[in-house]
């Protein structure tokens, strides 16, 4: 795993903070694309064309479990995201959840959630 992770830094400098900041969604759900692009956006400046190329990246070489275009969403795998929460660690994860919860103040996603579960 840490060799694909190199290879994606490689080509998109930052990535390995952008694929660590994935550990701070919940497991066994569908991440949609647009809620990742507003908090790389938010912590990186990254344009959505730029997430989506690196979402591209990570699935190519199988860092992610699935990538979707329609709708569009990202799942990672449980094993990959223990990894990931065990080397971002609890204050990178709970900065990360904050940042998700600012991003989101005051806007209605209940329109969204299924069985009273939030999208991410």
């Amino acid at each position: 795993m840490e060799s694909s992770i190199e290879f994606v830094e490689e080509q998109h400098p930052g990535a390995t903070e952008r694929y660590l900041e994935l550990a701070a969604f919940q497991d066994d759900v569908d991440i949609p694309r647009e809620v990742i692009a507003d908090l790389w956006r938010h912590r990186a400046g990254l344009d959505t064309a730029t997430t989506e190329s690196l979402l591209l990246d990570f699935a190519d070489k199988s860092l992610v479990q699935r990538f979707q275009i329609d709708p569009p969403a990202v799942r990672l795998h449980d094993v990959v995201r223990t990894y990931l929460r065990d080397r971002a660690g609890d204050r990178l994860i709970a900065d990360i959840s904050r940042d998700i919860l600012e991003l989101y103040q005051g806007v209605d996603l209940a329109p969204d959630v299924e069985d009273g579960e939030p999208p991410w």
